[in-house]
């Protein structure tokens, strides 16, 4: 110690340990193999890494505890722990000891990342890119801090960027990344979503019982539709089909008992009844869900079953509420995404319009929240007619966060582009944004962006900054963006292309080196694609401008530029082939 301050390393060496409880678990072991992996990084130093039941009596000073055990049982109150849940943790300076610990494993390895980055300024911006910083002296003072989530659910989803460790370091604990147990594991949906014809698939039950579908002016119908939610077959089925991937499967956390991806609710009798009665056709949803997470509870007390609240099931019913052991994702997808959602929650048509006489999402999210105790949102974050298309809704992502938090939501899926590989334009940096905002909605959002742009785009990042302040300049508030808008969108003016040619030629003049000029050009193909869609079709030189533009897209790695569609689709379309 000196000066009151833990001098954890010098000159390339230590004379603290690293100590694990004797019944650590495997999270909890892997905390400390990070801590001591970035301690040696920052340090150049040897952090030896020991059970507790190893340490002697004389060894009590210069020890950094990763989890609690027996050594800090008396400076660390048991309800103190409890307090932290899963997922929180506590990080404090004890005489000449360090104590980092959650009451979980996954919380304890949250801990040394939040130490990592809280008092030794690591950054994970994304799998390829961090920043460690490099320290002859590794010194902290005093620390008494305890930090907790949010929201318990968090996934900002970028079907290009799954990589466990990224999203762990990031706090991160949604379904898609494989987050082992040694990495703390996840939160585990099975389905994950829109599952009514895989649990009753019709190409097995149609032919012999149609009564099982969607009855739609008059007749039953087997593809494009829901369920018929009155029947009680399907209810029998349904619940079979959960009891066999749940007892295949003891990780799962959430079964998603949820609505197809289209319209085509059930009219018959009986299920127009119900929904009459709760004044939305979420009635029949809600009542059949809570038959289900009814019938599993004693069985797996654990288990929660989600459910969607998506355009036709949007409206919560007037008398049913949703059992305790129920969540709700409420989706957001007619909204506008340009502005805040709490002061612009009406339904927004493509190219902008806002159409009236329809309830708001805001009156909605409201309604859920008085009844739902697990109401979790389904939020969108990109262009999915035009992936590589500037989608300038950095304004709101932390307004909106803090928004839906204040209105009871407890979980947020934030959904990015649905394709492998490397995804252009800005998604980089929203997707690392977003995975700060979902921990902390109260982040200076300001230092973070730039912390990101400095690292990913070295000396280019001011004009990478010129060109996303450009495009949040074009949002007025006449100006609604969806997320389906064609590139001749009003807030993608003309004036808008040039600043961003002329400040995407001063960052590429500005790159440090190829590494970071590839990426400056990779997100430069979002301005260089709305070019591409507005070229007229008598364009001399049309033909050579699509292919060199394909081409380039290939080399940075993106697999698709519009959902469900590949590349090669979409270039025979440009081309008009």
């Amino acid at each position: 110690m000196k000066n009151g301050r833990l001098i954890l390393a010098e000159d390339g060496r230590t004379e603290y340990t690293i100590v694990i409880p004797e019944d650590a678990s495997e999270a909890g072991e892997y905390a400390a193999v990070e801590l001591k992996q970035f301690l040696k990084e920052i340090s150049g130093a040897d952090f030896p890494v020991m059970s507790e039941e190893k340490i002697k009596e004389d060894q009590k000073d210069n020890l950094i505890l990763v989890g609690c055990g027996r050594l800090c049982e008396s400076f660390i109150f048991p309800e103190e722990l409890t307090q932290l849940k899963e997922e929180g943790f506590l990080i404090r300076t004890v005489g000449m000891d360090l104590v980092i610990t959650g009451n979980t494993g996954r919380g304890t390895l949250y801990g040394v990342y939040g130490f990592l980055k809280k008092y030794l300024g690591c950054r994970w911006f994304t799998p390829e890119v961090s920043h460690i910083p490099r320290r002859n002296m590794l010194e902290i003072g005093s620390i008494d801090i305890t930090e907790a989530p949010a929201l318990e659910y968090r996934e900002p989803y970028l079907l290009g960027n799954q990589d466990p460790n990224w999203h762990v370091r990031n706090f991160s604990n949604g379904h898609f990344p494989k987050i082992t147990s040694r990495l703390g594991g996840r939160v585990k949906y099975d389905p994950f979503v829109h599952s009514f014809y895989t649990m009753v698939p019709p190409e097995k039950y149609f032919a012999e019982h149609p009564e099982y579908y969607a009855q739609i002016n008059g007749k039953r119908v087997g593809e494009r539709a829901q369920l018929c939610l009155s029947n009680e077959d399907v209810f029998q089925i349904v619940l079979g089909q959960l009891r066999k991937r749940l007892d295949q499967d003891p990780d799962i956390t959430i079964v998603s008992v949820s609505q197809n991806d289209c319209a085509g609710a059930c009219t018959c009798e009986k299920c127009r009844k119900t929904d009459e009665e709760e004044g939305s056709p979420a009635g029949s949803m809600i009542r059949f869900v809570n038959r289900i997470a009814e019938a599993l509870e004693k069985d797996y007390p654990r288990l929660r079953i989600d459910t969607l609240a998506y355009q036709y099931t949007r409206r919560p019913p007037r008398i049913t509420r949703p059992r305790h052991n129920v969540i709700v994702r409420l989706c957001s997808i007619e909204c506008c995404f340009s502005h805040p959602l709490s002061k612009c929650g009406k339904t927004v048509t493509v190219g902008g319009d806002q159409e009236g006489g329809h309830r708001s999402f805001t009156e909605d999210l409201e309604d859920w929240g008085k009844i739902c105790g697990q109401l979790y949102i389904w939020d969108y974050t990109t262009n999915f007619a035009n992936y590589l298309q500037p989608f300038p809704d950095f304004d709101v992502l932390q307004e909106n966060i803090q928004f839906l938090i204040r209105n009871h939501v407890r979980g947020i899926f934030e959904e990015g582009n649905n394709a492998e590989g490397e995804s252009g334009g800005l998604n980089r940096l929203s997707q690392y944004l977003l995975a700060r905002l979902l921990w902390n909605p109260d982040i200076d959002m300001e230092v973070c962006m730039e912390e990101f742009l400095a690292g990913y785009y070295g000396m280019a990042a001011p004009w990478i900054k010129r060109w996303i302040e450009a495009c949040q300049k074009r949002i007025t508030p006449g100006v609604h963006m969806s997320i389906y808008d064609s590139a001749d969108a009003v807030y993608l003016d003309e004036t808008l292309l040039e600043e961003g040619d002329r400040f995407f030629d001063y960052a590429e003049a500005a790159a440090d080196n190829e590494e970071i000029l590839s990426r400056v050009r990779t997100s430069r193909l979002a301005l260089r694609y709305v070019r591409l869609a507005r070229l007229s079709v008598d364009e001399p030189d049309r033909e050579t401008r699509i292919r060199d533009f394909f081409k380039d897209v290939k080399k940075a790695g993106i697999t698709q530029i519009r959902e469900w569609t590949s590349l090669e689709t979409s270039e025979k379309e440009f081309l008009g082939k």
